[in-house]
């Protein structure tokens, strides 16, 4: 009997395994069904994700600053391409996307925001995975799968030194000096009818941009220069004045061509802020040189009307083929001067040395003013939206993303100069008490802080080609600047205004644009620096990428696309 209830129990108990193994294969099979279905959404997942991903690059390739205001139609057409033909489901646009869709505030049908001080984000469509499995266990039989990308541009190298040139001596090697009474001095001294000085004040000339023309056969061009005073209505007894043609002059006294202005016609339009000519004339086309563009003023009604031309020292270059621009550098005149940018970190008399030693206070930085008009003059909050208007970092707001448009001092004091380049600002070293990058440690000329400092070249980061050739405002043989040059102190880039800020500092300028630049050479007396020398270039040489330092976007050159979400 013992035996025969033995059996009975071990039957029993193989009875009990059998449905604890139908259990455990109904719920095995659940988490086989989950783990497909699952690795199934995680697949689509990273697929979705990818599609964002490109379509945040591709919006970002249209970008034109590091913090866009509004979405435009090109990032918008260029984002609903990339989502399209990125499709996760076997490359297939099975619901296209349209650009509506995306600013439609809805994130399911995809979506294109602006985040502030992020840059660009991409929404990518809902994808729905439907599961297999997941159905016969009572579980939800689809699933929506999203992703976003965030992408910002950037301008490449350690940002911008609180140093500006001024429009027409921003190529080659310019010399900022000290005392800091200096102004742009370019060598027009001897054009001809020299001693003429009419009221007319040129600005500038705003068509090419920038002055600068190939060399050519036939004529160049339009041509339009802004100033002020081009057209002056009778009051009273004074006769009506107009600007009726505009002249190149050659320094050399005598050589000059004249073309009478097209545009605007008087007396229909007075008090214009411009004169334009249809065609540079071949015979200045063809010539390479710098000349010098004046304007005429006539008297209305006269016959013949007498006139003259505007004063030798208002003229504005226009340089031909790779013509070099050269300016005077005496020991009180300056070809460039300092930007009055605010800090929060130092007393404001710390502020220039201690801008050029760490570059500027977060956030304040620079950018071109795409609404900047023909004056180069700027006023904070105009012109009104949808136009760019100006934005200035003063107070109440001091550091702001984005300013455009600044206050300016020439010259550049030799304290600010030795404490921002050489010695340091308190605990932050200057700017040049740094490793070589490509050329050697050289003997601190000053003769106090460091014993060495940076002595990079710029002929060491070359890899073909000139120093000369790249400072040609009409360069555009590519790059031919290693990416090296992104990681030495001696780089870096300097807003670009218009000549009438060298004279005086009481005006706000608008940045028309970037220039890079290297400091190329130091000049010390006694025991101060009191030359800067720097090499202005043009952007064309530069590498399009780098692993190193980034700034956010100046709006000019190459950007650097980088995902930052």
């Amino acid at each position: 009997m013992q035996g025969l209830r033995r059996a009975c129990s071990a039957r029993d108990e193989r009875g009990a395994y059998s449905v604890l193994f139908a259990l455990l294969t109904v719920v095995m099979f659940g988490i086989s069904a989950l783990a497909v279905d699952l690795g199934n959404a995680f697949s689509r997942k990273s697929d979705v994700q990818g599609q964002a991903d490109f379509a945040a690059l591709a919006g970002g390739h249209e970008l034109k600053s590091s913090n866009p205001s509004a979405i435009s139609p090109d990032v918008l057409a260029a984002v609903a391409k990339s989502l399209n033909f990125n499709q996760p489901v076997n490359g297939t646009c099975t619901s296209c996307v349209t650009t509506s869709q995306l600013v439609n505030g809805d994130l399911a049908d995809g979506e294109v925001q602006i985040i502030t001080g992020k840059g660009l984000r991409v929404t990518a469509p809902a994808s729905t995975v439907d599961y297999g499995f997941a159905g016969a266990i009572g579980q939800a039989e689809e699933k929506d799968v999203q992703a976003s990308a965030t992408v910002q541009i950037f301008s490449p190298g350690n940002g911008s030194m609180p140093m500006y040139a001024a429009a027409g001596c921003d190529y080659g090697q310019q010399i900022l000096t000290d005392p800091s009474t200096g102004h742009v001095s370019s060598t027009h001294d001897n054009l001809a009818f020299g001693a003429d000085d009419s009221a007319a004040e040129l600005w500038s000339i705003t068509s090419p941009s920038p002055a600068a023309i190939p060399l050519s056969t036939g004529p160049g061009p339009m041509l339009r220069v802004t100033g002020e005073k081009f057209a002056i209505d009778a009051q009273g007894q004074r006769p009506a004045y107009h600007v009726s043609k505009i002249g190149f002059f050659l320094n050399d006294g005598t050589t000059h061509h004249v073309v009478n202005v097209t545009a605007p016609t008087p007396p229909a339009v007075w008090d214009p802020y411009f004169a334009e000519i249809p065609a540079i004339p071949a015979a200045v086309a063809s010539v390479e040189d710098v000349w010098w563009v004046r304007v005429y003023l006539v008297e209305d009604g006269a016959a013949p009307p007498p006139g003259e031309w505007s004063s030798e020292g208002d003229a504005r270059p226009l340089r031909v083929g790779a013509a070099q621009l050269e300016c005077d550098a005496g020991s009180s005149d300056g070809n460039f001067g300092t930007l009055r940018l605010p800090r929060a970190d130092v007393p404001s008399g710390s502020n220039l040395s201690m801008n050029i030693a760490d570059g500027f206070d977060d956030p304040l930085s620079l950018v071109v003013h795409e609404g900047a008009d023909s004056t180069g003059h700027c006023t904070p909050g105009l012109p009104a939206p949808p136009l760019d208007p100006a934005v200035e970092s003063e107070e109440p707001d001091r550091l702001r993303a984005g300013t455009n448009c600044v206050g300016t001092d020439p010259g550049l004091s030799a304290n600010d100069a030795a404490s921002g380049l050489i010695e340091g600002v308190g605990s932050t070293p200057g700017r040049l008490d740094a490793p070589a990058v490509c050329g050697p440690k050289i003997a601190n000329p000053l003769h106090r802080g460091p014993s060495t400092i940076n002595g990079d070249t710029l002929e060491c980061f070359l890899t073909s080609g000139t120093v000369t050739a790249i400072t040609s405002p009409t360069y555009n043989g590519g790059a031919v600047l290693t990416q090296e040059i992104f990681d030495s102190p001696r780089f870096f880039w300097v807003p670009v205004l218009t000549a009438d800020a060298t004279r005086g500092a009481s005006e706000r300028y608008s940045i028309i644009d970037f220039r890079p630049a290297f400091l190329s050479d130091l000049h010390v007396q006694g025991n101060d620096i009191d030359q800067v020398k720097v090499i202005f270039f043009n952007w064309h040489a530069l590498p399009g990428s780098t692993d190193g330092d980034v700034s956010p976007y100046l709006g000019v050159g190459k950007p650097i696309l980088r995902l930052i979400d």
